[in-house]
């Protein structure tokens, strides 16, 4: 098991969505979306070798930080969290699936195929 460096997720190295190498290391990713942030300026990722910091990563997602209360309320009405690992996404860019009238975002295709499909995870 690794961690995506972007999200801070437990990633399975064998599914995860993608890899990056830098500085002689591999990083494994949760989603395209973190691999995208990552392979954009990996070095904040990397630099500290911590974890990453929440204020620089919405849910797994790089995005800038809000400065007023104002537009803190707004970039939140724009999240919605997955409702199958609880990562929190941003609705413009997230997968998306419509059930009895109401959506559902996704951070990954793997967790829209495990709620689209249930069953399919327990066998």
């Amino acid at each position: 098991m690794a961690t995506d460096p972007v999200c801070g997720m437990t990633v399975d190295e064998a599914s995860a969505a993608g890899t990056s190498v830098f500085d002689g290391r591999t990083f494994y990713f949760c989603s395209a979306h973190c691999l995208r942030a990552f392979e954009a300026n990996p070095k904040p990722f990397v630099a500290s070798g911590a974890p990453p910091v929440t204020a620089k990563v919405a849910a797994g997602h790089a995005m800038p930080a809000v400065p007023s209360a104002t537009k803190a309320t707004k970039a939140a009405k724009d999240m919605a969290k997955d409702p199958i690992c609880g990562m929190v996404v941003d609705k413009g860019t997230a997968l998306r699936s419509e059930r009895a009238g109401r959506a559902y975002y996704f951070c990954s295709v793997g967790c829209q195929r495990t709620f689209e499909s249930p069953e399919a995870e327990l066998k």
